[in-house]
């Protein structure tokens, strides 16, 4: 039940080399976007919101309103619960509107640790992402 194609062009791109992945369920239509820079992939797109990050073996995907404060009051939670971050990618797709980040941290953090940053009130959605 997979269907994909393969589209090549020689025209002007932002990238020499995008993938794009589109998953259709009864619920949902997620797509991201992905591309190598130097030989390292990068992701470039999330539902629409556009940044730039690399993989790392412990990520955070962190879901927000686009608000003053939030990137200050979730650097405070990871530090009450040491969390040290690694990197920090952020896109959004306007000002006030949906927002997201890609945190990259030196460990697995614990249930503690994620429990208090759903608790935030501008945070939609934390999801603890590994890669081997």
């Amino acid at each position: 039940g997979i269907k994909f194609s393969v589209t090549k062009s020689v025209g002007k791109s932002d990238y020499s080399s995008l993938i794009k992945l589109r998953v259709v369920t009864s619920e949902k239509d997620r797509h991201v976007h992905g591309t190598l820079f130097a030989d390292h992939p990068r992701l470039t797109d999330i539902k629409g919101i556009k940044l730039e990050s690399e993989f790392s073996p412990h990520m955070l995907y962190i879901t927000n309103t686009d608000v003053p404060g939030v990137i200050g009051a979730l650097g405070n939670a990871l530090a009450a619960n040491q969390i040290n971050i690694a990197q920090f990618h952020l896109g959004r797709q306007e000002a006030g509107g949906e927002a997201l980040a890609l945190v990259s941290i030196d460990a697995e953090p614990s249930e503690a640790a994620l429990a208090s940053i759903r608790a935030m009130p501008q945070i939609s959605q934390v999801t603890y992402l590994k890669f081997a």
